[in-house]
């Protein structure tokens, strides 16, 4: 695979660095909306700077768009009208994508430019397979992330020949990843998204209920930490998933400290916990079938 990124930010970098690590991948080179970032990312990579589409397209069998998501449909739109309709064109050419929430139907509009009137059979010698592939991870450092990539979960959606390439470059950097359908990106991604981003919002409301009780600064991230952590670790490392890692008064069937709780709760922050807290009752009556956690779901339905 002879693959482009367009697009030199954190993904594109990190994605860049790590693929270039696999035997079958020769990394090409960056194109870029401003030419320093196609220029970091290829000093980093030991790749080339790419000034244009047309030149990136020519040199790549696989260009990887790894923009922000309102660009991506922007990007394919310039590939179809300065690369595809030309007059050189290319066999087994796959265009993929990095978005979590968007599939590959975002290149649907003008693949008839592309195909001829029948999508996927090619127009001359052009033959364009498109995909998406989204890393499950949260990339939070442009020079660093990809050293933590091959841990990462990959999921894939799209055409068979572009989904059947990367599949074989994930296996061979030993990632394990899926394929889903195409109407199943937006849940997906949802559930990525409660996994990554809300947990940072429960965390700021628990970090705001202990500086209200004194605690302050550094010294309030030193006392979470050892909890969260330790709790996360035990939902992956436990044989029954969250069943067996949950814990605390809800658990228990604690009603009084229940109570407790959402007496010095109000507004958002007490329908938080009142929504989080039903969730967690259901979970442990799965777990504890023979307890009677009506009580508890009163409360949280109250």
């Amino acid at each position: 695979m002879n693959l482009g990124i367009i697009g030199a930010g954190r993904v594109g970098l990190s994605i860049g660095k790590y693929f270039s690590g696999c035997d079958s991948v020769t990394l090409t080179g960056y194109y870029s909306k401003t030419q320093k970032s196609a220029e970091e990312g290829a000093a980093f990579t030991g790749s080339s700077v790419f000034t244009s589409l047309r030149d990136i397209f020519e040199a790549s069998d696989t260009l990887l768009i790894a923009t922000p998501d309102d660009e991506i449909r922007l990007v394919w739109d310039c590939i179809v009208e300065e690369c595809c309709c030309s007059t050189v064109l290319h066999d087994n050419k796959r265009i993929c994508h990095c978005s979590g929430s968007l599939s590959s139907a975002v290149f649907s509009k003008n693949r008839l430019s592309v195909h001829g009137d029948k999508p996927g059979t090619g127009m001359g010698n052009a033959d364009i397979s498109v995909c998406s592939m989204h890393p499950m991870y949260a990339f939070h450092h442009k020079y660093k992330s990809y050293q933590q990539l091959n841990q990462v979960f990959f999921t894939l959606e799209g055409d068979e020949p572009a989904v059947a390439a990367f599949c074989r470059v994930l296996s061979q950097m030993g990632n394990h990843y899926g394929v889903i359908a195409s109407e199943n990106k937006i849940k997906y991604h949802c559930a990525a998204s409660m996994a990554s981003n809300l947990v940072i919002g429960l965390l700021s409301k628990s970090i705001t209920l202990l500086t209200d009780c004194g605690f302050e600064g550094q010294a309030v991230y030193e006392m979470l930490e050892p909890l969260v952590t330790g709790n996360i670790e035990n939902v992956f490392s436990a044989a029954g998933g969250v069943e067996k890692a949950l814990t605390g008064p809800i658990e228990r069937g604690d009603t009084r400290t229940v109570k407790k709780h959402l007496s010095v709760l109000d507004g958002e922050a007490k329908s938080l916990y009142q929504l989080l807290g039903k969730e967690l009752a259901d979970i442990s009556a799965r777990r504890h079938p023979d307890r009677d956690y009506g009580e508890l779901l009163q409360l949280f339905d109250d």
